[in-house]
Parts: structure tokens; sequence; C-alpha cells
């Protein structure tokens, strides 16, 4: 893992990999998903009421999040210390005079629809649970949703289809063609990537993040690609 000057990190390898090996193996217990969220005390108080969220899945992995912060020692704690602090990068943090400069773009007002969702969301947890305004802020919300929303996964676990956060494998950066795929592997019970073609030693480990145009790109996950081929 290496630090990169722009204050992110990237993943690389240490060897030659060949393809259809299986290179990152991540068990069930490692990972987060909405599942988890929605059997802890606020998950069963918000399903009881029928709570009706924008992003539920998103939601729902918050929760586990702050009911697993407010314990102190949690078994999750290491991978909250890695997450980054710097989401800058991200749209719904620039201020007005960074936005001015999208003027006449159509991504001015899908900034401006993301936040309202977000403020509709959180305004639902925190009607439906008054208390969780004091163990989250608008402000670590929001950090928590960018955080969730850009780095989750979605995966099926036995039949169930989930959103999980998966520690390490969110490292890895994006790039298409795809040169790694990924998928829970219910006989391994775990989260796998596995190489789609030869990698060299000293080779940035990337898996992809679909095809979306720029804007997407840009919106969800912080960033705009050299290429989208």
């Amino acid at each position: 893992i290496k630090e990169m000057d722009n204050n992110m990190r990237s993943v690389y390898t240490r060897q030659f990999i060949p393809k259809d090996q299986q290179i990152i193996t991540i068990p069930q217990k490692l990972l987060i998903t909405n599942k988890m969220g929605k059997e802890t005390e606020m998950g069963k108080r918000l399903l009881s009421m029928g709570i009706q969220f924008n992003s539920p899945k998103h939601a729902y992995i918050i929760v586990f999040i702050i009911e697993e912060m407010k314990k102190g020692n949690s078994f999750f704690q290491p991978y909250f210390d890695i997450l980054p602090n710097d989401l800058s990068n991200f749209p719904v943090f620039w201020s007005k005079n960074e936005l001015k400069m999208l003027k006449g773009s159509a991504l001015l007002s899908q900034i401006k629809d993301r936040k309202g969702y977000l403020e509709e969301d959180y305004k639902l947890l925190t009607d439906a649970i008054p208390e969780f305004k004091d163990l989250c802020s608008y402000q670590k919300f929001v950090k928590l949703r960018t955080l969730v929303g850009s780095r989750n996964f979605g995966i099926t676990i036995g039949h169930e289809r989930v959103g999980a956060m998966v520690p390490m494998s969110d490292m890895l950066n994006h790039k298409r063609p795809q040169m790694t795929s990924w998928t829970f592997n219910n006989e391994q019970n775990a989260f796998t990537i596995t190489s789609k073609e030869n990698i060299t030693n000293n080779t940035e480990l990337m898996d992809s993040y679909g095809i979306k145009d720029f804007s997407q790109f840009l919106l969800h996950y912080g960033f705009i690609p050299d290429n989208n081929i």
C-alpha cells in the first residue's frame, strides 16, 4: 500500500500475478453490511417504524457504524481509523466559490439534489431516533454517507443482496478495462478479488467502478477518470 502525493493510497503488487488467480480474500466476519445495521437496536426501531430512506442500504450501514463507534472498543475500530479524513474532492463539500466554477453545468443541480437527499435521510433518522443527533451531527453524517457511498460493494451473501463495506478491497482505485473482478464467494464465506489478466510486479492493483459519465464519477467518487472506455 503506497501513500501518494495527493493524500491518496494505492495498492501495488509485489510479485507477478497470473491471470485467474485469487489475490484478495476478506472473510465475512470483517465485512460491514446493511443487514448488520438492521440488527442493531436503532436499526430494529427504524424497521418497526417503516422508515423509507432515499438510500436505505447506506443508511443502515451508517447506523451500524455509529452503534459501533459509541462502544469505544469496537472490533471494527482499526478499520474506522484508516478511513480517509479529507473528502474535499467530493462536490458536496465544495464552497460556494468552488461551485461557481460549475456555472452552466448540469452537475450543479445534481449536487443540489444530492444534498437534498442527504438532508432528508438525516431528518428521517433524527426524527425517528432523537438521540441519533447526539451521536452523529449532520456534518458527520454527510462524511459517513460519502464514505459509505463511495466505498461499499453490492454483493450477494447466500441468497440475499446486501451493501457491504469491505476493508482492504475498498482501497483499490478505478480502471477500465477491468484488470480484476470481485464477488462474494459463498463456498469460502469471503469477499474475493481475482485477476482477469497477467499482472506484472510493482503494478497498481485496480478494479472497475463501472461505466458512468464523468459527472457521476465526480459526484459519487470524487474524481474524474483519465478515460472511460
